[in-house]
């Protein structure tokens, strides 16, 4: 009888220690990085060029602008991205289907439109891929494998809990039990079990940010490229070309509290029938938890449009996940221009938003 009742005890360790491939993907999706898109960033209205690596979510949201340096304002640019595939699929798409193809699972395509003092309306259109995705508990087989072994625990030092309370109830031992007692006591623990389901799903949501406090500067490479295009009107008709961008960011960790980000992008601007290039190198240092994070910047840009300029950006800045989706990036900087021997101060605060776990 003895043997009864542990294995009893055991079985939900049994079902849950084993990563199961048919469990739905939306079950293990986790809020990372500050939601970022290349369709935005190509729209230029940031000094930083540098693009941030964010693990694959079905929609995020951005928008820029709320602060000119001196008072808030009404946004003029937003961008929006979504991944057609888990988009479409988010109900019922397995972690096994996700596994398979992923490089097609980690695509996203993005939206961003821009007013400019002009009064030109800018139109996007970007496309990004995660070619090194560490830190995903949808691919982590070993992470996810100790996240649902964590799980079991949990699950079975409640059920050993309720057979405890049982025995002391009914002033029984384990040894005395029969197969009366043994089916009241599972009896029992059934019932009482389904009462504690909101305690439980508290211990799944700590869990989950124990992982996203151990895994959030995970090493992750993103590849993106993005279109922009102008026209003289709010109904986007006579779009002409404006310029072509590509990016490549590679992160790091350094320990558990710091992210390294290095990263590169190159524009081809037009204007008049004339080509202007645009490169620069950046370097981000990050430093914190996944929900309050600070930063540190560097950026070398050299630019042909307009006149060669080579600027020199140094900017510092916070991000913060206010609440589930929601996060708010606010930034402050310096811009060097050598050509001219000056300086200009910067200054923006961002509210970003992706769906929630």
């Amino acid at each position: 009888m003895k043997t009864i009742i542990i294995i009893s005890i055991m079985l939900p360790l049994l079902a849950f220690a084993q990563i199961p491939s048919d469990s739905l993907v939306k079950n293990y999706k986790l809020n990372f990085a500050l939601p970022d898109n290349p369709a935005f960033k190509a729209l230029g209205t940031e000094p930083s060029h540098i693009l941030r690596p964010s693990l694959t979510q079905d929609f995020s949201f951005v928008s820029s602008e709320f602060f000119n340096g001196k008072n808030l304002i009404i946004p003029t640019s937003f961008g929006i991205e979504i991944s057609p595939v888990l988009l479409m699929n988010t109900e019922k798409m397995t972690l096994s289907e996700f596994r398979n193809n992923n490089a097609w699972k980690t695509s996203r395509f993005s939206l961003g439109t821009f007013k400019d003092s002009l009064q030109t309306r800018n139109i996007s259109l970007g496309y990004r891929i995660t070619v090194i995705n560490k830190g995903d508990l949808r691919t982590d087989k070993k992470g996810l494998e100790k996240f649902l072994q964590q799980v079991a625990v949990a699950k079975s030092k409640q059920r050993a809990d309720l057979v405890i309370k049982f025995l002391e109830i009914n002033n029984l031992k384990i040894y005395d039990l029969t197969r009366e007692d043994s089916l009241k006591m599972e009896k029992f623990v059934q019932y009482n079990f389904n009462e504690t389901d909101e305690e439980f799903e508290d211990k799944i949501k700590k869990l989950k940010e124990e992982y996203k406090n151990n895994h959030w500067n995970a090493e992750k490479l993103d590849l993106a490229t993005a279109f922009v295009g102008q026209s003289p009107d709010s109904l986007a008709s006579n779009i002409s070309f404006r310029n072509f961008s590509v990016w490549s960011t590679y992160a790091f960790p350094i320990r558990r509290f710091a992210q390294v980000l290095l990263g590169v992008n190159y524009q081809l601007n037009k204007l008049k029938d004339q080509d202007y290039h645009l490169i620069s190198i950046s370097n981000r240092n990050y430093f914190g938890t996944n929900r309050i994070k600070f930063f540190f910047e560097e950026q070398l840009k050299y630019d042909q449009f307009l006149g060669d300029k080579t600027d020199l950006l140094l900017n510092v800045g916070a991000e913060v996940n206010v609440n589930k989706g929601f996060w708010v990036d606010l930034n402050a900087g310096l811009v060097k221009n050598y050509n001219k021997n000056s300086s200009a101060f910067v200054s923006q605060l961002r509210f970003r938003y992706t769906l929630p776990e």
